[in-house]
């Protein structure tokens, strides 16, 4: 009889303490989601209040109207950055809605970027002569088979293949949105009909062809006088670390916890989502950063 009694309570007190396990974990949980947002939220401000004193600095010595709107809309990068990532943090279960602009954005930045590079040669007639009259050069690895580049046509090969990923991006973020409408996007899935696997696959075919063509356009074009009095390195370096480093950092945290190599939640609010929270902390912690190089 005193077993039957007692044995109830003893379950009763079990559970309760398994209870209690879960709610110390959950409350861990948002503990440290909330640190996240705290720091993801200061480091959003910093971003911004650096890249609008940047851009008052350029309105309030606006001489060279046409390249100086290519460099302001390569500044706006960073803040659109932080913020997008910022709310994305925040309402983490919704952040396909504001990656879509972010993507956007980021594919518009390349093109801006480019023009400024052809800009800061003295235009499109005097970069086109420059490249005829340099030397043929070899494709790199993994293209060496590819022969030597046609510099007659190197600037529009090079346009091309640059900005094709201008074109591919905003449709694979829009195709994106619709499968997440539809309740078929999981960034958590690669399996083979994962539609985020070949969305992911096409991103990467498209985001490395198009830094391998910038990266050498950028290298094509230094001997380029005009260019060298500009010094462009740094506002090469910005959008290069930017839109490709976080790109890539992106697929590689979404790898790493594909293969179960990063298993923990930054994200109590939704259990599939540590490759989209870690990635958006990460990226307003950087933009901070980069506010101070744009």
């Amino acid at each position: 009889q005193k077993i039957e009694k007692w044995a109830p309570s003893s379950s009763l007190s079990k559970k309760s303490h398994h209870q209690s396990v879960i709610d110390h974990r959950m409350s861990d949980e948002i503990g440290r989601y909330d640190y996240a947002l705290l720091i993801a939220g200061i480091c959003t401000v910093i971003a911004i209040c650096l890249s609008l004193h940047l851009v008052q600095r350029h309105l309030k010595n606006y001489v060279k109207p046409q390249r100086q709107r290519y460099v302001l809309r390569i500044i706006w990068m960073v803040p659109i950055y932080a913020l997008d990532s910022f709310l994305s943090l925040c309402f983490i279960n919704w952040a396909v809605l504001f990656e879509v602009p972010r993507d956007c954005y980021e594919s518009y930045v390349i093109y801006n970027f480019l023009a400024l590079m052809v800009d800061y040669m003295g235009g499109e007639e005097a970069a086109r002569s420059f490249f005829a009259a340099q030397p043929p050069q070899k494709h790199w690895f993994p293209f060496g088979f590819l022969g030597e580049h046609d510099m007659n046509v190197f600037l529009e090969t090079c346009r091309f293949n640059t900005l094709q990923y201008s074109v591919v991006r905003p449709i694979t973020a829009i195709l994106s949105l619709i499968f997440f409408f539809r309740g078929e996007y999981d960034d958590s899935n690669l399996k083979y009909d994962s539609a985020y696997l070949w969305i992911m696959i096409i991103n990467n075919s498209s985001v490395t062809l198009a830094l391998y063509y910038l990266i050498y356009f950028y290298h094509a074009a230094l001997p380029c006088k005009l260019l060298q009095e500009s010094h462009p390195l740094s506002k090469f370096l910005a959008v290069k670390s930017v839109v490709f480093f976080c790109f890539w950092q992106y697929t590689f945290i979404a790898l790493l916890t594909s293969f179960g190599v990063i298993a923990r939640d930054l994200a109590h609010r939704s259990t599939n989502a540590t490759q989209t929270g870690l990635t958006d902390f990460i990226v307003c912690i950087e933009m901070a950063i980069f506010a101070f190089f744009t």
